[in-house]
C-alpha cells in the first residue's frame, strides 16, 4: 500500500514536471520569438518571469521525484541539504512576480495615460 503511494506522487510530481515545463516553455517561446501575446508590455515581461520561476521550481522537483521511485535520496548529501533552498527562492519569485503583475494592473487602470510610457524595459529591471 506504501509503495502504491510512493508510485502515485512520483507519477504525479513527472506530471507536474512535464505539463510545467511544456506550458511554460511555450508561453516563454512564443512570447519572446513570436510577440504571440497581445498584452501591455509590462504585463508581457511579468508573464515570462513568473514562467521562468515556474520552470525554476520544475527542475528542482525532479529529485524529489526520483526519491519517491527509488524510495531513497542517491544525489548525495549535499543536494539532500541544499535542494530546500533551491524550491523555496521559486516560489518566493513566483509569488513576488503575481503580487507586481497585480500591482502593475491596478496602475494601469488607475493611470492609464502615464502607463503608455511604460516599456518592457521597465518591467524587465523591476521583476530582477
Amino acid at each position: 500500500r506504501r509503495v502504491r503511494g510512493r508510485y502515485f506522487w512520483a507519477g504525479w510530481n513527472f506530471f507536474l514536471i512535464i505539463t510545467s515545463l511544456t506550458g511554460d516553455s511555450i508561453i516563454l517561446f512564443a512570447s519572446i520569438k513570436y510577440k504571440a501575446i497581445k498584452l501591455h508590455g509590462v504585463i508581457v515581461a511579468f508573464i515570462q518571469h513568473i514562467a521562468a520561476s515556474d520552470i525554476l521550481i520544475s527542475i528542482s522537483l525532479l529529485p524529489t521525484a526520483v526519491s519517491l521511485i527509488t524510495n531513497d535520496w542517491i544525489f548525495g548529501p549535499l543536494l539532500c541539504q541544499i535542494s530546500p533552498y533551491l524550491i523555496n527562492p521559486g516560489y518566493d519569485a513566483g509569488r513576488l512576480l503575481i503580487c507586481g503583475m497585480t500591482v502593475c494592473k491596478l496602475l494601469l487602470l488607475k493611470y492609464p495615460l502615464r502607463s503608455l510610457s511604460w516599456t518592457a524595459g521597465h518591467a524587465h529591471l523591476t521583476c530582477a
